[in-house]
């Protein structure tokens, strides 16, 4: 081997790897000085050669990219699902809370309407508010 490469299995490795497919010495001699290298080598070409093995493993790929691309729709598709839902019930506690505060509202216009001819415990009573807030109507309608 050439001085500058190192022995270290990583390195050889490494060197396999940089070198694979191409013609030159270093791959030559990384085959030569190391059996298991030279035998995943082998098992390579072999791979790469045969028709059937190289359709399977393609078909493999193209499934697994496929199944990363369902399970992305189907992510989107889940994540636009569940917004229109939340946006649904938003609008719907929204509906709610607005139909509270305008029946609110309207108990306070009937219980204003009440103050002059009626004292405070009374409206309360007819009316469902509290003594303090009809206190606090008073008040406020002087």
């Amino acid at each position: 081997m050439k001085k500058e490469m190192k022995n270290s299995s990583l390195e050889l490795w490494s060197q396999y790897f940089i070198n694979e497919g191409a013609d030159d010495n270093i791959l030559k001699t990384l085959l030569k000085d190391d059996p298991i290298i030279e035998k995943a080598h082998n098992e390579f070409n072999k791979f790469t050669t045969d028709d059937r093995l190289r359709n399977i493993y393609e078909s493999r790929l193209k499934a697994q990219r496929d199944h990363a691309y369902f399970m992305e729709i189907a992510r989107e598709e889940g994540l636009e699902k569940g917004m229109k839902e939340g946006i649904e019930k938003g609008i719907e506690k929204g509906i709610e809370k607005g139909i509270e505060k305008g029946i609110e509202k309207g108990i306070e216009k009937v219980a204003i309407t009440l103050l002059d001819d009626f004292d405070d415990e009374t409206i309360a009573q007819k009316t469902g508010l509290t003594l303090d807030h009809v206190r606090t109507l008073r008040v406020q309608n002087k």
